[in-house]
């Protein structure tokens, strides 16, 4: 019997799994491209009513305040990112769309609640201020319950709308054991009092942090193909743009979460190069790590950490003199610190004169050889 190869089908359709961070939030599938330039809005969800004299005198055990107060609102930002997925196969006269977009639905739910997480977390500029609640441990099976009660109460005490409960699938699964988490019948966690619960693998050990709603954006996929035919490998990217935000409550219990240091940029040196010169710059100040990027004249060139106050680059300044905008930039940070590097003409060299003499009454032609020359100077 001949050897023959087996029928080529298309993939079979997985079922989505259940929970995670998409399924309690609200997503908002949109074609705006301002998406990728981040989402905002001005809320008062946080925050407590006081109490006041009526027009009678007041109960017996009432306590009221001396004064009405009033406060403003807080502007809560949803940072963007792209969600990406990429595939090579072996060509076969075909494309990949289908199977570049059926990875990234699988793998979205893992990065999108990481970048949740660390935009929340690590400084990247959601404008809202992270509240410890209970002690600095990371949260176990037996103190678990505990917990989920100390940010229960948190969020009714400070936040007008229903909360979500963050924690990884590892933790659900002890507060499921626990009966303090439920599946409901859409499949998605709660708790025993309502509270949904995202239960992303994108999230760490130790930590369950609560938030006012979530509210998703989210782009259209993109699916971008080249079929490199010498090498018989045809490639599919698919992708799109995320901004991820919720209220203005953030609170957290367990392992104690250290910010991303304040991000500055201090000096640039040199700041004055030849022009045609190639140099390394360093350049100083706060806060830098691998998501630290320099951009010349728009075009981002490679850079070098080498400590969290020093970063290098090499950059070979264009042939015309001229002043330069440099920025320098950390992730979704909205620090962009632009400094200038200016080219300057070379100093010109001389080589060789020719002639070396002539005649007292002048009118002899004279050769300068030499580099750096340039027209007026």
């Amino acid at each position: 019997m001949a050897l023959t190869s087996p029928a080529r089908v298309d993939a079979p359709t997985v079922t989505p799994a259940l929970g995670g961070l998409l399924a309690a939030a609200t997503v908002i599938d949109s074609t705006d491209p301002h998406i990728g330039y981040g989402v905002e809005w001005f809320t008062f969800n946080c925050g407590t009513a006081g109490i006041a004299p009526g027009m009678c005198e007041v109960a017996d055990g009432v306590v009221v305040d001396p004064e009405k107060l009033f406060s403003g609102g807080d502007v809560v930002q949803a940072p963007p990112f792209a969600v990406y997925a990429g595939i090579v196969c072996d060509l076969f006269g075909r494309t990949y769309d289908a199977e570049a977009r059926a990875r990234l639905a699988g793998g979205e739910e893992r990065v999108v609640g990481r970048a949740f997480y660390q935009a929340l977390f690590l400084g990247l500029g959601t404008g809202i201020d992270p509240v410890q609640v209970g002690a600095d441990a990371a949260v176990t099976r037996d103190t678990i319950v505990d917990v989920i009660a100390e940010l229960e109460q948190y969020a009714g005490e400070n936040y007008a709308g229903r909360p979500v409960l963050h924690m990884n699938k590892e933790t659900a699964t002890w507060a499921i054991a626990e009966d303090i988490v439920s599946p409901s019948l859409d499949g998605t966690l709660i708790t025993g009092q309502g509270t949904p619960v995202a239960n992303s693998p994108g999230y760490p050990d130790g930590v369950i942090f609560l938030t006012g709603e979530v509210r998703i954006w989210r782009t259209p996929v993109d699916v971008h193909t080249v079929d490199a035919v010498a090498e018989n490998q045809a490639y599919a990217l698919a992708e799109r743009i995320y901004a991820v935000g919720t209220d203005c409550l953030l609170a957290y219990a367990g392992t104690e979460i250290v910010p991303a240091e304040p991000f500055s940029v201090d000096a640039i040196d040199p700041d004055s190069v030849e022009a045609g010169s190639t140099n390394t710059f360093t350049v100083t100040g706060t806060g830098f790590d691998g998501n630290t990027r320099v951009r010349i004249n728009g075009e981002y060139v490679d850079v070098t950490v080498v400590s969290p106050t020093e970063a290098t680059f090499e950059y070979t300044a264009p042939a015309t003199p001229g002043t330069y905008d440099v920025r320098v930039s950390r992730g979704a940070d909205v620090v962009d610190v632009p400094v200038t590097v200016t080219a300057v003409p070379p100093v010109p060299t001389v080589t060789a004169v020719t002639p070396v003499t002539g005649p007292v009454a002048g009118g002899t032609s004279v050769t300068v050889t030499g580099t750096g020359f340039r027209e007026g100077a």
